[in-house]
């Protein structure tokens, strides 16, 4: 099974490989350090080749290459079937990206609101901040979903463990992914064309800058769970069942 992993694309596009010098790599598309966190790896990565660190640090190699290529605006082509072996990486992958949402991202924005709300009367602000607040409730709940019920689950399927059956589902998974990157919008026109700037406008655009950055990550987040994760997780699935 083949798929078409879709991307922002930009004109200046990157390939990354198994022979790419990875300090070489991150200086050229700095976006990378956050693939590289999210997978354990520290700096100090001297002159090895991409392969060399997965090799050093155990990562499969497919999965970090198809990863740092989907941040560096690619549109790649994947024999999803080679990657079943690469799950528990993604999802150590995505484990920590859920746990970097929670414990930073969405603690800076909240925090900036705060200080909009300290230089800011108007009463939009309270909306913003109840906004926020019922969004990020709705990401705890996805990503909860996803740490308690679905990560367990495919790990229990790639060992082969016994599994209650009608526990779970890809069709039910992918039923259950909301899009948690499209109410950032709203939050934004709120910013942007409704609420009346007081002594907040520098507070203000470095709060627009965090939403427009969470709102990529959170793009390309989508990407991999759902052009990725969940068509090999459907593969090992089926491969199961027969």
């Amino acid at each position: 099974m083949f798929i078409k992993l879709n991307v922002m694309h930009h004109d200046d596009l990157y390939i990354l490989t198994p022979e790419s010098v990875l300090s070489k790599a991150i200086i050229a598309q700095p976006i990378l350090l956050q693939v590289v966190n999210r997978f354990g790896l520290k700096l100090g990565l001297g002159s090895a080749s991409v392969q060399e660190i997965c090799d050093e640090n155990n990562i499969n190699l497919n999965v970090f290459i198809c990863v740092s290529n989907l941040y560096t605006n690619q549109h790649l082509e994947e024999d999803l079937s080679s990657f079943i072996d690469g799950l528990p990486a993604m999802i150590e992958y995505l484990s920590n990206s859920h746990h970097e949402f929670l414990d930073e991202k969405y603690p800076e924005i909240k925090h900036q609101i705060k200080l909009l709300s300290q230089l800011n009367s108007e009463k939009g602000v309270l909306m913003v901040d109840k906004f926020f607040d019922e969004y990020f409730q709705e990401v705890r709940d996805h990503l909860a979903y996803e740490n308690e019920v679905v990560f367990p689950h495919v790990l229990s399927m790639v060992k082969n463990e016994e599994i209650v059956q009608d526990e779970f589902s890809v069709s039910v998974y992918k039923d259950k992914h909301d899009d948690i990157e499209e109410k950032l919008n709203d939050l934004k026109n709120l910013l942007i064309k409704y609420l009346p700037v007081q002594q907040d406008g520098k507070v203000r655009i470095e709060l627009l800058r965090m939403l427009n950055d969470l709102e990529k990550e959170l793009h390309i987040h989508s990407e991999i769970e759902e052009g990725l994760f969940m068509p090999t997780v459907e593969i090992l699935e089926k491969s199961l069942a027969q």
